[in-house]
């Protein structure tokens, strides 16, 4: 039994010398390595999205100096910009003869007298006639015929509408009553505070004329 603990103690020693030779060696205790920390990822930047290509704009209008010229065609429109697909403003006949004052490549403006400019073809116009310049005058929308009516039978068909919607005999002084009298007095027309006939063309208004008019 003392041998056993005799036996232990001389390993407890090596140890703790072999520990004391490490210290000694390194200068430090030693500790565990723990592994280096990653590297932070780096962003990288992404390219920009590839822009598309900036369109052309288009050419603007050369002012040049105003000359007269001849349409040469049949027909030739008058557009609201240099191109086929713009909308059309007037027609000119053949010999019209305008004055141009822009350009933009084949196409020459005109001032027409709204303050716009319009545009017409090159290929259809010519420098060799004799003519007055032709005015462009601007469309504009035509307004609504006003339908024409006589004044004297609206009046009459709105009294008339006034005295079927009345449900007595008595809407108006000069209708009848029952025994064959006169209405007079008697009437709705003649007692203030109840329903208002329309019984004579004075009582009718201009805005019931209006109104009548605009439901036919």
């Amino acid at each position: 039994m003392r041998r056993a603990r005799w036996g232990w103690g001389w390993l407890l020693l090596l140890v703790l010398g072999v520990i004391g030779a490490l210290i000694h060696s390194n200068g430090r205790a030693p500790t565990l390595e723990t592994p280096a920390a990653a590297p932070a990822q780096t962003l990288l930047s992404t390219p920009n999205a590839e822009t598309p290509a900036a369109r052309p704009k288009a050419a603007e209008p050369e002012r040049v100096v105003a000359k007269t010229v001849y349409v040469k065609a049949d027909t030739l429109n008058v557009r609201s910009s240099p191109s086929t697909s713009a909308s059309v403003l007037l027609r000119l006949s053949r010999g019209a003869a305008i004055q141009v004052r822009y350009r933009s490549g084949d196409w020459y403006g005109v001032q027409m007298t709204n303050g716009a400019v319009g545009w017409l073809h090159g290929a259809y116009l010519t420098e060799n006639a004799a003519a007055q310049p032709t005015e462009l005058v601007a469309r504009t929308p035509e307004a609504p015929a006003t339908p024409a009516y006589n004044r004297d039978e609206v009046v009459q068909a709105i009294i008339g509408a006034s005295l079927n919607s009345y449900p007595g005999r008595c809407p108006c002084p000069y209708n009848t009553m029952r025994n064959g009298r006169r209405c007079g007095g008697s009437s709705a027309y003649s007692k203030p505070g109840g329903r208002s006939p329309i019984c004579y063309p004075e009582d009718v208004t201009e805005r019931m004329i209006a109104e009548y008019i605009s439901r036919r």
